[in-house]
């Protein structure tokens, strides 16, 4: 005897993603998508979105993390959105026909730099620098004393001088030339009538200098005779006469002027006088010099 038995079972496949709308228990979390399959179901996530580590919700993916689009137009920053990311322009540019363009601060806000700081433009930016004779920040600036500091190109011959935020170059007294680059003025030939005899030119200056005989006075432009009669006790033998810039000698009667110009000699010269003669040579120099008869009275 043969028992055979058979059951059969009949098996029906339940859709928990139905389930889960009917009875409100949500078999994959808010936002997603549930898919059934026989005997269970899977979750999946929308584009933008990932499933967590347990595989029924979703989160957002963070495209600005690898995303490049962004990157690769200048001036664009990503900024991430549920599910997406938009690329906008980055502080210090705008969008211009979907793309982005430098803002120039400096021609838009004429005023962002003060207190004698100048504007310079950047990529994406700006930035303030102090105007030629200043030093600071850019924003806060003070002058340069170039003359103190030596920051300066004037001459050696030149006066330095300090102005807000400059300086200038001027050329000192006897010299000339654009305060940078000095040279000496001749005054002597440029007027000649500086000193009444000699003018004699010196770097930045000159001097005046009196002919033999003459003597520069208090003004020390103008010159005055020397009375070298008065000035001097041995300037003659015996007579001295003072003549414009010099001096004559004159001797008294019986007496002849020698030809030092200055002593007197006797008209016998072979007379008691004749020790005043040196030698033989001048008493025959002293003849030939006179045309008088010399006579000598014993």
């Amino acid at each position: 005897l043969v028992i055979v038995c058979v059951v059969c079972v009949c098996v029906v496949d339940v859709d928990e993603c139905v389930l889960a709308a009917v009875t409100g228990l949500q078999a994959c979390g808010s936002g997603a998508l549930c898919t059934n399959t026989p005997g269970s179901f899977t979750c999946s996530c929308p584009a933008g979105f990932v499933l967590a580590l347990h595989g029924h919700n979703c989160v957002d993916v963070d495209e600005c993390n690898f995303e490049d689009s962004c990157r690769r137009e200048l001036g664009n920053v990503c900024v991430n959105t549920d599910g997406s990311y938009t690329c906008v322009c980055q502080a210090g540019f705008r969008e211009h026909r979907a793309a982005c363009v430098d803002v120039d601060e400096c021609v838009e806000e004429q005023h962002v730099c003060v207190g004698r700081g100048e504007c310079e433009n950047t990529l994406g930016s700006y930035r303030c620098v102090c105007q030629r004779g200043y030093r600071g920040n850019g924003t806060h600036c003070t002058d340069i004393n170039e003359c103190l500091s030596g920051d300066h190109g004037c001459d050696v011959n030149a006066r330095c001088g300090n102005i807000i935020g400059s300086y200038f170059c001027q050329c000192l007294q006897g010299y000339s030339g654009d305060g940078h680059s000095c040279y000496d003025v001749d005054e002597c030939t440029q007027d000649n009538r500086l000193c009444e005899h000699n003018c004699m030119n010196q770097p930045g200056t000159y001097s005046c200098v009196c002919s033999p005989g003459y003597t520069i006075t208090a003004d020390l432009h103008n010159c005055t005779d020397v009375d070298e009669c008065v000035s001097s006790n041995d300037t003659c033998e015996q007579t001295c006469t003072n003549t414009a810039g010099s001096f004559l000698c004159s001797c008294r009667r019986g007496y002849q002027l020698h030809i030092d110009g200055r002593s007197c000699v006797g008209q016998c010269a072979f007379g008691s006088n004749f020790g005043q003669l040196k030698s033989l040579f001048s008493v025959l120099e002293w003849i030939f010099s006179h045309s008088q008869l010399c006579v000598c009275v014993l």
